[in-house]
């Protein structure tokens, strides 16, 4: 490690740790989506409700994990 970075603490990632947008978290919605496509762009509060996720971490994943117009 000392040779790469030139120091001999361990690299820490840097910024706020990324919880809500974990790969099983992501599966739920993509599996709720094929679900229910006509609830996909609309109703975001029911769905996330019912995923029991933020409506805001919701939005995320459908868009920039899951492509879709959100």
């Amino acid at each position: 490690m000392f040779e790469t970075t030139g120091s001999t603490l361990p690299i820490t990632p840097r910024g706020r740790p990324v919880s809500a947008r974990l790969a099983d978290v992501v599966e739920r919605v993509h599996i709720s989506v094929q679900r229910n496509p006509q609830q996909s762009t609309g109703q975001k509060k029911k769905r996330s409700q019912s995923l029991d996720i933020n409506r805001t971490t919701l939005r995320r994943i459908m868009k920039r994990d899951l492509h879709l117009k959100a």
